[in-house]
């Protein structure tokens, strides 16, 4: 694989990367707490917060997916030894794993609007131990720690990333004051696509 294009899939996977965590932190810590407290009724609020988190799913789709793919790209474009490859699959095994954990978060989600949509009142004004409101809040809890999941799973994708470049990239000899040997090093270093 060329230099020009590995650079390119690294750049895609850290875009990628930096666009999901970077969102889920977001929406989070700071959209979340901001709309619970600045709309009066929590019905509101977790409706108009649905519908950012609807729209959110398809970029998280998309970023947990291009992490896939360049995970993948990147387990068969190098050949280093049986153990050096454990971070490679750790990646993308942690890619894997956050993707369905956002797919089944927008499932999850989308049942949860379906339940919204068919009450006659506010989900508040529900007694908390009867459904529909003891489903929707069982709901609620189980799609933020699947939320909670993959933010930390990617932030362990992340980990494994940053192995994977220091434990896997060779390292040129150093020079024994011949420079024709730092030039052959380099020029294998090279071949090896660091």
């Amino acid at each position: 694989m060329s230099r020009k294009l590995w650079s390119w899939i690294v750049g895609l996977e850290t875009l990628a990367f930096g666009l999901l965590e970077g969102s889920m932190v977001t929406l989070g810590l700071l959209v979340a707490p901001l709309l619970f407290k600045t709309i009066e009724s929590r019905d509101t609020a977790g409706r108009l917060f649905g519908n950012i988190l609807k729209n959110w799913l398809w970029l998280g789709v998309a970023c947990s997916l291009t992490l896939v793919i360049t995970a993948l790209i990147s387990l068969r474009a190098r050949t280093e030894s049986k153990p050096q490859r454990w971070f490679l699959i750790g990646r993308l095994l942690a890619a894997a794993i956050v993707l369905v954990l956002i797919g089944v978060f927008g499932g999850i989600l989308f049942r949860m609007e379906n339940i919204q949509n068919s009450l006659t009142g506010p989900i508040d004004s529900y007694p908390l131990d009867q459904n529909p409101r003891l489903e929707y809040d069982q709901l609620h809890k189980l799609s933020s720690n699947l939320l909670s999941a993959a933010l930390f799973i990617a932030l362990g994708w992340f980990g494994m990333t940053v192995m994977s470049v220091f434990r896997l990239r060779p390292v040129a000899p150093v020079s024994d004051g011949n420079p024709a040997s730092f030039v052959t090093a380099q020029k294998d270093a090279d071949k090896v696509g660091v």
